[in-house]
């Protein structure tokens, strides 16, 4: 699952930026956090606020977690999509 800031809708298109992290579940059950190091390499090259590094930090834990409890964000509807491939 890909951490990014809040989606918008701007001229009646869905904007949000993906802020490099992803939470990953393993077919074995292992989960972890990918690509944090290019989540640091961007706060400084693309200039990310503390406020958003603080908040993709906050929802890669509560991500992580949710996983972990088999509690994705999507109030069940991702477990159709993820069976057909795990």
């Amino acid at each position: 699952m890909d951490v990014t800031t809040v989606p918008e809708w701007r001229d009646g298109e869905v904007t949000m930026v993906d802020l490099d992290l992803d939470v990953v579940r393993m077919p074995d059950g292992r989960i972890f956090v990918d690509d944090e190091d290019e989540f640091t390499e961007h706060q400084v090259v693309l200039g990310y606020p503390a406020e958003v590094v603080a908040q993709a930090e906050s929802a890669a834990r509560w991500l992580v977690d949710a996983v972990g409890e088999r509690k994705g964000p999507f109030g069940g509807a991702h477990l159709e999509w993820l069976a057909m491939v795990i």
